[in-house]
């Protein structure tokens, strides 16, 4: 009895690990993505994009069929064009062009299958006149029924870096950094009182 119930737990494990999520799951010419946002609920936006991965973020492409479709503008006249494969995995293409290449940009890929997507960042992407890009992505998450869903969609969210400024670490205020060093002469003299 107690073999099952270990070979059980065992099997529990490895599967559990077969479908956790990985900075591997999606790829852009054979570069890794740099981070992702784990399993989130809902559907993906805008709003997604700049809460996780700092502000900036616009819709670049959707993939709904998956199919095709092309950039509103965001990136000073780029056009875009996304393709994904159907299924639980497979691969998607991404094209480009305008007068403003080579550009350099930031973007997040959503994979949306189910009720969940996962967002997947890519940091400093140079698109540059050969005009196209490919990659590979997996769903490695598990519906409620513990199921590997299919692809609903694949979108990119992305910001051009000439017009993204990165917030700056706060700079501590000189009362935040009085009190500090009072507590810590505080704490000193408590410790000498002990001795």
């Amino acid at each position: 009895m107690k073999m099952k119930l270990f070979l059980g737990v065992v099997a529990l494990f490895i599967a559990s690990q077969a479908h956790a999520l990985s900075l591997s799951d999606v790829t852009f010419n054979g570069q890794v993505a740099d981070a992702y946002t784990g399993l989130v609920s809902g559907n993906d936006s805008t709003n997604a994009a700049n809460a996780y991965f700092g502000g900036g973020f616009s819709q670049i492409v959707k993939d709904d069929n998956p199919g095709s479709g092309t950039d509103n503008g965001v990136f000073g006249g780029l056009n875009f064009t996304l393709s994904a494969s159907k299924g639980k995995t497979g691969t998607w293409d991404l094209t480009w062009s305008g007068a403003n290449l080579p550009a350099t940009i930031d973007f997040m890929v959503v994979l949306k299958a189910g009720s969940n997507f996962v967002g997947y960042f890519f940091d400093d992407i140079v698109l540059d006149t050969t005009s196209s890009g490919s990659g590979t992505w997996a769903i490695s998450f598990l519906t409620k029924g513990g199921q590997i869903p299919d692809l609903s969609h694949l979108s990119l969210y992305g910001r051009d870096l000439n017009s993204y400024t990165p917030p700056t670490d706060p700079v501590p205020e000189p009362a935040t950094m009085l009190l500090f060093g009072v507590g810590l002469i505080g704490l000193a003299g408590f410790s000498r009182r002990k001795s």
